[in-house]
């Protein structure tokens, strides 16, 4: 998604560029480690999955579950609200509050499409065809 640039402000990219500048020391502390390694351990982990059941526990314990990536990051979009309505903020909080309800929504759909993979995988159940206009990756 692509941002036009507002009359007077610098264009989207160095208004980012300036904020890692500004925020760098506060940023480098040692406990502050990329927000996406451990997700990538995960990636990694389920392309190596074997069974429908170590798909589905893979999935389901990063998308589905009270602690999940999908809804830790729904908490950090909340706190980001938060912060923005206690500054001064008000719109911008309420979009981010926004955002965060389409990854409950996002969490809702991917229950039922976990359950649905458990379903169509279970043993005896006989492999579905891809969709119409798409292809199998």
């Amino acid at each position: 998604m692509t941002t036009t640039p507002q009359p007077g402000l610098p264009s989207p990219s160095e208004l980012r560029r300036q904020a890692r500048t500004e925020a760098g020391s506060f940023l480098d502390l040692p406990e502050l480690s990329d927000p996406a390694d451990a997700l990538r351990d995960w990636t990694r982990r389920l392309a190596e999955a074997e069974t429908p059941a170590q798909f589905h526990v893979l999935v389901d314990t990063v998308t589905g579950t009270h602690d999940s990536t999908l809804l830790a990051l729904r908490d950090f979009l909340l706190t980001a609200g938060t912060w923005c309505r206690e500054h001064g903020h008000a719109r911008l909080g309420e979009r981010y509050e926004r955002t965060s309800d389409l990854l409950d929504v996002t969490d809702r759909l991917l229950h039922q499409l976990g359950v649905g993979h458990l379903a169509a995988t279970w043993p005896g159940q006989a492999p579905t065809a891809p969709s119409p206009g798409r292809t199998p990756h």
